[in-house]
């Protein structure tokens, strides 16, 4: 069916893959295996036709090179891509019709959309929700189910268990093995859980450096030595573990330096143990964190926090309990990509096979695929996102620090009506929602809408949900002048549009504090959002955070402001802190430099001093997911031009500021 010769594509001109051959048969499943940056996912895009290539592809006895790429898709080429890639405004329904729109799937859509409810009867239950809504591993369903639903052939399956928890992705490779079985497909699969994809694919190919270094059945392959080492986790039989620099005879007999990819953290495993036994005086934790463009800043305040915190852990003795060892920060950049984070973690695993402890990430995507790098290598991490997945997959080496996503939005509107009678004496009646449809937005606004206006007796009197970047303002902030709710609830991620419904709100003389306005996560808190031009715009705005600084936080919030020159700490900088502070305590508890010993003393840990201080609640211990217990929100607002934390009063810096009317 699919007969690929010599092929060469790539960005920048530089082709990688390089020189690929390999080939599908009718309804056969092919797995390709292999690093980050070996080509697997440009593979894909060629045959796609997303990228440009040379070389010779048939598909279905025909040339595949010159063909359009939307024509592709009509000759029986499904590619679901790696990410997902959902359109979060649109239903799941609406999703799947799109996915239906060749000739074969508006010929066979009703069979096939029997076929998928079948295969996903989530789908059908929710297939009027908003695809942004779906959990993760709903949303892997449903791009498979969008892929399924043009009548395809070939189906490319582009790593659909990544962030992942190891329970979904099982299922997700149950119902992938269904469908392959029962429908008849011919399958091409690239997936980083090797094992798994080598049992299920009849034959394989493994990718390194842009070339096919290695095919065979799925025995042959999974019982050959070297991938056992590098991406099985075994060492070879009656042989000792090599280095890793090897040299395998693969056809050319090319040197192949393996680069660590998701199942080759066992190698980092097995330097770490060969290391501990020379352990040095300094102890070794790491920071995975943008340290370019576009987040540099936000990762620069990170590692600024970690570099205070090892300067003052080790001014007052370093961990006493080895001797006052000293701790020391490795580096690692998370660039702009979850794929550049997971390939960062991966360096991490592989160039500091010493570290006890890592944090870091910044974005909760990025969280998400380093997180599958690291409980590979067993390397404990604490982690400040919010998402609700990152302790959902059944992880031993996560430890979140933060309130979830979920935990904040069902907390916000209780203590919004808890701050309205304290300073009025009454509670609010009405309420209004102006979102855009991205899914962070989707998530927080989700429990409000079902459980928690119907709980509090309120009344929803302005819906409005938009697509960013918004290009008019007007329209919205009109119906909320109109409908004047007692609360606003005011969802935008992009600053951009922060910054254009505020101003349009002043001009309608609803800014200033006039009408309560609260906001989710810190981009609303920006610093850059303090201009001349709008901070008595920003007057009374308010946030929902799952860090801050507080009252308990005075003297390291003076510390930070003289050494970078930012105006405000941001809840990056608390946390990064206050996660060196919790590496400290486990390793005292620890009192050796051992990740098993350090991951022990943090499911153990109980603290309500020292970094307890640094995290809302003022308890750190974790459950058995590895969530802090306690873990609470706080409500930060604009006065005078800065963001201070007004809720809980225990934490409060300033009273909030309310209106009287």
């Amino acid at each position: 069916m699919l007969k690929i010769d010599d092929l060469s594509a790539g960005y920048g001109g530089v082709p990688v893959p390089h020189g690929i051959s390999l080939h599908v048969g009718p309804g056969e499943c092919v797995a390709v295996v292999g690093p980050n940056g070996a080509g697997k996912t440009t593979l894909f895009e060629a045959l796609s036709g997303v990228v440009a290539a040379t070389g010779t592809v048939m598909f279905d006895g025909g040339s595949l090179l010159d063909v359009p790429p939307a024509r592709r898709a009509h000759q029986g080429i499904a590619h679901v891509p790696e990410g997902r890639q959902v359109f979060p405004s649109l239903t799941v329904r609406e999703n799947l019709e799109m996915g239906a729109w060749t000739e074969a799937g508006r010929r066979q859509w009703r069979d096939n959309l029997e076929r998928i409810h079948t295969w996903f009867p989530v789908l059908a239950e929710r297939a009027k929700t908003l695809a942004g809504a779906l959990s993760g591993g709903q949303q892997q369903m449903f791009a498979i189910a969008r892929g399924l639903a043009s009548a395809p052939k070939l189906l490319l399956l582009d790593e659909p268990s990544m962030g992942l928890s190891p329970a979904v992705a099982d299922e997700i490779f149950e119902r992938i093995v269904a469908i392959h079985a029962q429908g008849g497909l011919a399958v091409l699969l690239v997936e980083q859980r090797v094992a798994e994809a080598l049992h299920f694919a009849t034959r394989g190919y493994v990718l390194e450096a842009g070339r096919v270094v290695l095919a065979g059945t799925h025995e042959s392959l999974r019982s050959d030595d070297r991938i056992r080492r590098a991406y099985l986790g075994v060492s070879a039989r009656r042989r000792r573990p090599r280095s890793t620099e090897v040299r395998a005879d693969m056809g050319n007999k090319v040197s192949i330096r393996r680069r660590v990819t998701t199942g080759i953290v066992a190698v980092g495993i097995a330097l770490y143990a060969g290391a501990a036994s020379a352990q040095k005086k300094d102890i070794e934790v790491g920071l995975i964190a943008p340290m370019t463009w576009p987040w540099a800043r936000q990762g620069q305040v990170m590692k600024t926090a970690a570099d205070l915190a090892i300067e003052t852990i080790d001014k007052q003795g370093g961990v006493k309990s080895m001797g006052g060892a000293k701790l020391k920060l490795a580096v690692f950049d998370a660039g702009d990509s979850a794929e550049k984070a997971k390939n960062a973690a991966q360096r991490m695993v592989a160039e500091a096979p010493n570290l006890v402890a890592a944090t870091g990430a910044y974005l909760s995507s990025f969280k998400l695929a380093v997180t599958e790098v690291t409980e590979r290598a067993q390397l404990p991490v604490l982690t400040f996102s919010y998402s609700d997945l990152i302790t959902s997959r059944g992880f031993k080496y996560v430890f979140q620090t933060s309130a979830t996503g979920e935990q904040l939005a069902e907390g916000s509107l209780p203590a919004l009506m808890d701050m309205a009678e304290k300073a009025t004496g009454k509670r609010p009646k009405t309420i209004g929602i102006v979102m855009d449809n991205t899914a962070a937005s989707v998530s927080f606004a989700k429990p409000i809408r079902t459980t928690q206006l119907a709980k509090l007796g309120l009344t929803l009197v302005v819906d409005e949900t938009f697509t960013p970047p918004l290009a008019n303002a007007t329209p919205i902030v009109q119906k909320v002048r109109s409908q004047r709710p007692d609360v606003l609830i005011l969802l935008p991620t992009v600053i951009g549009d922060s910054k254009l419904l505020l101003e349009k709100m002043n001009e309608f003389g609803l800014g200033k504090g006039r009408l309560p306005t609260i906001s989710s996560g810190a981009a609303i808190l920006d610093p850059d959002l303090k201009t001349n031009k709008n901070v008595e715009q920003l007057k009374g705005v308010m946030s929902v955070v799952a860090d801050w600084s507080t009252s308990s936080q005075k003297d390291i919030t003076r510390e930070f402001i003289q050494k970078t020159g930012e105006p405000w700490p941001m809840q990056h900088f608390v946390t990064t802190y206050g996660d060196l502070w919790i590496m400290h305590a486990a390793l005292e508890a620890a009192g050796k430099a051992d990740r098993a010993a350090v991951a022990a003393a943090l499911r153990t840990m109980d603290l309500t001093t020292g970094a307890a201080k640094f995290f809302p609640g003022g308890r750190v211990k974790f459950d058995a997911s590895g969530r802090r217990e306690s873990a609470t929100l706080l409500i930060v607002q604009w006065q005078k031009g800065v963001p201070v934390t007004v809720y809980p009063p225990k934490e409060a810096v300033a009273n909030p500021l309310w209106p009287k009317h």
